[in-house]
């Protein structure tokens, strides 16, 4: 009947307009489909950079502290070292 073959041969659907309503109805649901997962992957994104700065502030943090504990134990040596 699509095809206007057989009996249908007067009674058809010409092919561009099938077609073109199926591509379209395909790539319109690809688009969504895509548009959908571009979304998540860029949330997933973001949440990944916001965890790594996250991280990056603590560690750095972590460091600062550890070079302040070395300062304060030098200056206790120093400030022994000046009284005897």
């Amino acid at each position: 009947m699509l095809t206007g073959k057989g009996k249908y041969k007067n009674n058809y659907v010409p092919q561009d307009n099938v077609s073109t309503s199926i591509d379209t109805l395909i790539s319109n649901m690809v688009k969504k489909h895509f548009d959908q997962i571009n979304l998540e992957l860029n949330q997933r994104l973001s949440n990944i950079e916001e965890l790594i700065s996250k991280t990056n502030a603590k560690n750095i943090l972590r460091r600062i502290d550890q070079d302040n504990s070395k300062l304060v134990s030098e200056l206790k040596k120093d400030t022994k070292n000046l009284g005897s």
